[in-house]
């Protein structure tokens, strides 16, 4: 919460709001953290040979894939 805070403290409009507002945002922050932290991990220790995404597969390319499962 540290972290978020830090940034608020330099925005006249965050700075204005009542603590509850302020509070709120801090938590909404917090959160995303704590959901975003194991994900963050998992990609970090994988072992990827190159960095990729879903969005960089080629679906078109020649390849006996069921694009059902990658696709939805």
């Amino acid at each position: 919460m540290a972290d978020a805070w830090r940034p608020q403290q330099h925005q006249p409009e965050i700075v204005a709001l009542a603590f509850d507002d302020r509070l709120s945002l801090l938590l909404d922050a917090e959160w995303a953290a704590r959901q975003q932290r194991p994900w963050s991990r998992r990609l970090r220790e994988a072992p990827w040979r190159f960095p990729a995404t879903p969005e960089d597969v080629d679906y078109h390319a020649p390849r006996q894939w069921n694009t059902g499962l990658m696709c939805p």
